[in-house]
């Protein structure tokens, strides 16, 4: 017997027996919807933000617990730790605590041992940059593994020797930075997709020798070094070994995508770059993998901000390469090059406030 007939042979009575049933159904099922998403939501949004006062580790809540000093068995704890009375502990500092153990934690915060943040002018430096102001330059063999934001890895041994470093320094070459043909790097780009790696290696002049000047000034491995006002830095030096493109090949396929887009145009033919996706019978566009706000591509914290740039690049690459043979890594690149741009000029207008670039925006 089908529903609507059982329906229509139902008394009042019945009926309303069954829809208080199927309200009472309904309502358990909203309830247990509830309950899961807000224990799905309470679950997610736990995060590592209770810092220990000792060791100043950040840790999650389960980590941590309350603990109340004791002074005959903690009397190593600064003024500001035992005027507290209670504070919180990471649990190998709570340990150590409860221990009979005389001197405080290895990793305490009185200790020194925490360097502080890296600075910008340090921390904006790419690896050629690096190798510019290393006392020691090692040979060794990175590998950046795959995905756009792959981590790097090292092959080969290491050795390890236990030495005085201050010593050692003595002996290091003390006028810096180095010249770009003698920090022996080669970079090699196997594939296209691989091509936006390589602006991780360009290399600037004026970043180079800041942060030349903050290592002198803070770090007392640096104190003795010379600055090389002179030093030979060009982007040129560095080996670069990438997949060739053959320039009359090139030529040729530009006139052929050129001519039958062309033809496709006045709709005899269409153009056969899969890379551009139709929108409509007249329309097709190329994408690139992400927008011009992705700070974690373009993390030169410029994301946004480089309109001209990326501008310039796509025309300067047109006049290379027809836009109708592009490809969506080529986009891509020309994306990342127009950051590599702007970083650029906005680092030599910082370095030179006279420069051209601020008085046309003055003047806008």
């Amino acid at each position: 017997m089908h529903n609507s007939q059982v329906r229509s042979d139902e008394t009042p009575e019945q009926r309303e027996v069954r829809l208080s049933a199927l309200r009472m159904h309904r309502s358990k099922v909203r309830k247990a919807e509830k309950s899961q998403i807000e224990a799905f939501n309470k679950t997610i949004n736990i995060f590592c933000d209770k810092v220990c006062e000792i060791c100043t580790k950040r840790c999650y809540p389960h980590q941590v617990t309350n603990h109340k000093i004791n002074l005959s068995t903690a009397s190593y704890l600064p003024a500001e730790l035992t005027s507290k009375g209670t504070i919180l502990l990471c649990h190998r500092c709570k340990k150590h605590l409860t221990s009979k153990k005389t001197s405080g934690p290895a990793k305490a915060y009185w200790n020194n041992l925490d360097p502080g943040e890296v600075p910008d002018a340090i921390k904006q430096l790419t690896q050629p940059e690096q190798r510019l102001l290393s006392r020691i330059i090692p040979f060794v063999k990175i590998v950046k593994y795959d995905g756009l934001f792959g981590q790097y890895g090292f092959r080969g041994q290491a050795v390890l020797f236990v030495q005085d470093i201050f010593e050692f320094t003595e002996s290091l070459p003390n006028i810096l930075p180095r010249s770009t043909d003698s920090i022996g790097m080669v970079v090699i780009t196997e594939h296209l997709e691989n091509l936006n790696i390589s602006r991780e290696y360009n290399i600037s002049r004026p970043r180079v020798y800041e942060a030349l000047r903050w290592l002198i000034n803070n770090n007392p491995l640096y104190q003795d070094v010379i600055t090389d006002n002179d030093a030979q830095i060009l982007q040129e030096d560095l080996i670069r070994v990438t997949q060739a493109i053959n320039n009359e090949n090139a030529q040729n396929n530009n006139q052929a995508l050129l001519e039958t887009a062309t033809v496709s145009a006045v709709g005899e033919a269409t153009n056969t770059n899969d890379a551009y996706k139709m929108i409509n019978n007249s329309i097709r566009v190329l994408r690139a993998s992400w927008h011009q706000g992705n700070n974690q591509v373009f993390n030169t914290n410029h994301a946004v901000s480089q309109c001209c740039a990326m501008v310039l690049a796509n025309i300067t690459r047109a006049a290379i390469l027809a836009p109708h043979s592009w490809t969506n890594n080529i986009l891509n690149t020309n994306m990342l090059e127009g950051d590599a741009i702007y970083a650029e000029i906005r680092q030599l207008s910082i370095d030179n406030p006279l420069s051209y670039l601020l008085l046309i925006r003055q003047a806008i």
